[in-house]
């Protein structure tokens, strides 16, 4: 069975593969870059060596790949962590939340207190002058 990329980029002639591999750490992304031409019987192949000419587009399809493949990588964050949420509710029987940062956001009467406690602190104390 032949492995398939998780995605390519394309620019004409210039591509980037991205492939998923698994490690002892999980899954992981890796990219290869190559100019695709016509040999003489016509065959479509692949070729790591670029003109000069081609490099501006090589920056372009590797800059495009990269975005891609962090849009990659946080499915498969979110992936792992749906299976651990999935064990863990298995060996507690508990169903566990995700909290999000804004879910811990205080409340505006918290945020209230706490920026007037803050500017009381700021504000400059008053010196007494010593008696002579």
């Amino acid at each position: 069975m032949t492995k398939q990329p998780e995605d390519t980029i394309r620019d004409g002639a210039i591509k980037a593969t991205i492939w998923r591999n698994e490690g002892e750490n999980g899954p992981y992304l890796s990219a290869d870059l190559a100019r695709t031409y016509q040999d003489a019987e016509g065959n479509l192949k692949d070729s790591r060596s670029f003109g000069i000419a081609d490099l501006l587009k090589v920056a372009e399809v590797a800059r495009n790949a990269y975005g891609r493949g962090r849009e990659i990588e946080m499915d498969l964050r979110q992936e792992r962590q749906a299976i651990r949420d999935q064990e863990r509710e298995r060996h507690t029987g508990q169903k566990q939340e995700t909290l999000r940062p804004h879910d811990h956001a205080p409340d505006n009467a918290d945020r209230k207190a706490f920026v007037e406690k803050r500017q009381a602190k700021a504000a400059p104390q008053q010196r007494r002058e010593p008696s002579r």
